[in-house]
């Protein structure tokens, strides 16, 4: 399917506007593609929060401790976000997904 649809693209991601890391030919092509095939399309929500974890509670909780902080090497900054992921207590992260669970009730009720 993949390499279906990239040869028939070929040519058509030169100069367009890109949205949503398509272009609108290749996202126009990507729907006739599924529809002519029957794969049901679930539409985008016109507001919807980031819905991974990751992006609305580890990450922020990872960076707010390396502020401000000078790292000497890659490595060091490894090292001090491996210390504070492994110094988070195991109730953030279920704490955290029960924050998930009632966001994506609220991004599904809407």
């Amino acid at each position: 399917v993949v390499s279906e649809m990239r040869f028939a693209a070929k040519d058509l991601t030169c100069g367009r506007l890109k949205i949503g890391g398509y272009t609108t030919t290749m996202r126009q092509l990507i729907q006739t593609f599924l529809a002519k095939h029957g794969t049901p399309q679930v539409p985008q929500p016109p507001y919807s929060p980031d819905m991974a974890p990751c992006d609305f509670w580890l990450f922020p909780h990872l960076k707010k401790p390396l502020k401000g902080t000078r790292f000497e090497s890659q490595e060091a900054i490894m090292k001090k976000t491996t210390a504070d992921l492994m110094a988070m207590p195991k109730s953030d992260f279920q704490d955290c997904f029960q924050k998930w669970k009632r966001r994506w009730n609220r991004c599904v009720a809407s």
